[in-house]
């Protein structure tokens, strides 16, 4: 079910997480444990892997069974890092799931849209529930349109109301929320 106005990034060319990763100190930190709502083409246990130099075990939740196939088949192997793949929605994943996690990286578009259920406080702080202490979690939106920056920006709100140390850095036409600034290399960007 590949969508046409979805893009999917390859390898380490996310620039996304790239340049958010870049601004994290991931060599003092070394999530080893990562969740992975949304997999793509998982450039994001690629770019850890790769060019962080930390290896992980990833439990990746995608919910497109193609895309799954795709990472498989042009990155997985690739990998030396550990994966558990579901193939479900990520919100009933993470109702269900009682797992705790290091990263939680949410990535998650139907084409160009974050689905409104993903955008609620009460998913937010299932978030929360499934961080470790030093836990943090990095979710993308974007923020190219007039209209995406007002949906980021009221999505903001209620990402900030529940992790209240949180924090947003602009990256490209994206805006990436983080539940804190702990792990930055300079917390007062």
């Amino acid at each position: 079910m590949l969508c046409e106005k979805a893009i999917y990034s390859f390898d380490d060319k996310y620039d996304n997480f790239r340049l958010a990763f870049d601004q994290l100190d991931i060599e003092a930190w070394k999530p080893k444990k990562v969740l992975l709502l949304g997999l793509g083409l998982a450039s994001v246990p690629y770019l850890m892997e790769h060019k962080y130099r930390n290896p992980a075990h990833f439990v990746a939740v995608e919910i497109d069974d193609e895309i799954i196939r795709l990472a498989q088949k042009y990155t997985l192997d690739k990998m030396s890092s550990s994966f558990e793949i579901y193939n479900v929605d990520a919100a009933d994943f993470i109702k269900f799931n009682n797992e705790s996690f290091d990263l939680i990286a949410v990535d998650i578009f139907a084409e160009d849209i974050i689905p409104d259920k993903f955008k609620l406080a009460d998913f937010v702080k299932e978030l929360k529930d499934r961080l470790n202490p030093e836990g943090l979690v990095m979710y993308n939106q974007f923020a190219l349109t007039s209209e995406d920056v007002k949906g980021s920006e009221s999505f903001k709100e209620i990402f900030l109301n529940v992790f209240k140390e949180g924090t947003h850095r602009k990256v490209r036409n994206n805006m990436m929320l983080f539940s804190h600034s702990r792990h930055f290399k300079i917390s007062n960007q």
